[in-house]
């Protein structure tokens, strides 16, 4: 029957269903039905509508004091909890997902989202429009796919932390050239190929925690890591990292934890000098066996 429907009218009916997987479980009923669906106007259209039902209803609350306003504030530039809509945002249409992070997300500066349940993948492209994060924690859910290239322009990230998914593909190879300011990359338990990028020499002022552990890196532990003189946690464990662990590592005396254990071909037989020890004293955990 929609397929017999002025297009306009078609909009009006689609408007009406309560949620976006209803609505774009109709993709594909008809031609007509699939061109609106798809059309960028209408996701917007649609999630501008959702989004002020939601307004609406939290507005019957009741009116709030000066104290309570201050910390609405502050909790409008943060999420913790997802949202209906937020929970479907990995699995949405990328025109959708799209719609929905420059309505509902743009304005965050910290999106906390681990251990939610999330499936499907990180938008590729829709992550681009989340410029004002400086938190980004999608960690121990069941996202798959690669890390997007797109998220190279959250150049305000202090706090990357994507482990415990189950991310494939390569770590992006200029990360360090674009994050200048992180200070947390946690991509650990993934299912990430590749070599470690020397990119992250560049992230010299800012990075102190770097795990990469459990993995399917590989390749030689870039000597140019030495450069990271602030790190203070170092995770490469499980992988299958090759060579000899680089001596220059000794220069990073601020290290509290080492973890290279679990690669196999790789020649950690240095680590067990004098030198190394005393040349780290804050070190608490070790591990390279």
């Amino acid at each position: 029957m929609l397929a017999t429907l002025p297009p306009e009218l078609v909009q009006r009916i689609l408007l009406l269903l309560p949620s976006p997987r209803a609505t774009l479980r109709l993709r594909r009923t008809c031609a007509r039905v699939d061109a609106v669906l798809t059309q960028p106007e209408f996701a917007t259209r649609w999630l501008r509508a959702s989004s002020v039902a939601r307004d609406d209803a939290s507005s019957e609350c009741g009116a709030i004091d000066a104290d309570e306003s201050d910390d609405a504030d502050d909790a409008a530039l943060a999420s913790t909890v997802p949202s209906r809509l937020d929970r479907v945002w990995t699995q949405m249409h990328p025109i959708w997902a799209d719609a929905h992070a420059r309505i509902a997300l743009a304005h965050l500066n910290s999106l906390d989202w681990a251990h939610e349940d999330l499936v499907g993948v990180i938008p590729q492209t829709a992550i681009r429009a989340l410029v004002s994060l400086t938190l980004l924690d999608l960690s121990h859910n069941a996202l798959s796919g690669p890390i997007p290239e797109a998220i190279l322009r959250l150049c305000n990230l202090e706090c990357l932390a994507l482990s415990y998914n189950r991310l494939d593909g390569m770590i992006p190879s200029d990360l360090g050239l674009h994050l200048k300011q992180l200070k947390t990359l946690s991509l650990e338990s993934n299912r990430l190929t590749g070599s470690i990028p020397a990119s992250l020499c560049h992230l010299n002022k800012s990075l102190w925690r770097l795990h990469l552990g459990n993995n399917q890196l590989s390749g030689e532990v870039p000597s140019s890591l030495s450069k990271l003189r602030k790190l203070k946690s170092l995770q490469l464990n499980h992988n299958y990292l090759e060579g000899t662990i680089p001596s220059q590592l000794i220069e990073l005396d601020s290290m509290e934890c080492l973890d290279v254990r679990g690669n196999v071909n790789l020649d950690v037989d240095w680590m067990h000098s004098q030198d190394f020890h005393s040349n780290m004293p804050f070190l608490q955990y070790l591990a390279f066996v």
